[in-house]
């Protein structure tokens, strides 16, 4: 069974599109919310994923980094 990692904003509507196909196709997922001990601000999410980003939701899936919901999506072949 995969599982994901989404590091997200409670009020931005592509954190919740990708949380929706995460579970729409069976992974499980462990959720960072902007502002908690693990995701304090931007620097410290560069840091976690070790690449410049600049938007949420930011998606690892199985260890691997996939990007945002836009990314997501397209390893899913689901359409936006």
């Amino acid at each position: 069974m995969s599982k994901a990692v989404i590091y997200s904003r409670t009020s931005c509507p592509w954190c919740v599109k990708a949380k929706q196909i995460l579970t729409d196709k069976g992974v499980q997922f462990e959720e960072h919310v902007f502002g908690s001990e693990q995701f304090k601000d931007k620097q410290a999410l560069q840091e976690k994923l070790g690449k410049p980003v600049s938007t949420v939701p930011q998606i690892v899936l199985d260890g691997q980094y996939i990007g945002g919901c836009t990314e997501l999506a397209k390893h899913f072949g689901v359409t936006l």
